[in-house]
């Protein structure tokens, strides 16, 4: 989900650009989206790998 936000550690805002648009640009530089996760504090982490 696209969302977008004003982060109040920096000041400034912030954007996400949901999951599909990260699989697509690790896709465009030669990675593979393995999975995703939600930590408590409601940030998305997402791990890659190298596509062989």
């Amino acid at each position: 989900m696209r969302a977008a936000w004003a982060d109040s550690l920096i000041g400034r805002a912030s954007v996400s650009l949901g999951v599909d648009a990260y699989a697509a640009r690790l896709a465009d530089a030669g990675l593979r989206l393995l999975g995703s996760a939600r930590d408590g504090g409601g940030n998305d982490h997402h791990e890659a790998t190298r596509v062989a």
